[in-house]
């Protein structure tokens, strides 16, 4: 593909890193003012969840990122036509509060994602980890058609947490 090619720009806005975030960010926008081509930010968690619904049908999908110091990026959603319908706002968690949000989920559910190391001890049960497979594929068809949509964010930082330099 030629750049001359591109319609438009999708990037990750976060949950995540600090500086990681902030250079994806500034790059996708430098690129969508260069090529006079708009910019769209898609949330992480989101896009994972989109990866799950294959092997989620019908359950609540409970995507989990490491965010480092003994916490997980999570939040919950419920397949909903061809997007997410939110059950828990993203946000960062320790595994006491990860394990109230399977309380207050109280659905039959699935977890999936790079954080389930951090969390496998809360699920007892209550959700399958999906440690592989289709959850794992980012589905970009999938997630451009929602960040086009009613996922669509910001080009700004979600950070759930203050910065390590804080």
């Amino acid at each position: 593909a030629v750049a001359a090619d591109l319609g438009r720009i999708v990037v990750g806005v976060g949950p995540g890193g600090f500086t990681g975030l902030r250079i994806g960010m500034a790059t996708a926008l430098a690129l969508g003012q260069a090529l006079q081509i708009e910019v769209v930010g898609v949330c992480s968690l989101e896009t994972l969840a989109l990866g799950m619904t294959s092997a989620g049908a019908g359950r609540v999908m409970v995507p989990v990122i490491d965010a480092r110091r003994r916490e997980v990026y999570t939040a919950a959603y419920r397949e909903q036509g061809a997007g997410l319908e939110i059950i828990a706002p993203p946000m960062a968690a320790t595994v006491e509060a990860f394990d109230a949000l399977l309380d207050r989920i109280g659905a039959e559910c699935c977890v999936a994602g790079d954080g389930l190391a951090r969390i496998a001890g809360c699920l007892d049960g209550r959700a399958e980890a999906i440690a592989d497979g289709p959850a794992h594929r980012v589905r970009a068809a999938n997630s451009i058609e929602w960040a086009l949509g009613a996922g669509r964010r910001p080009v700004a930082p979600l950070y759930l947490r203050l910065p390590d330099a804080e």
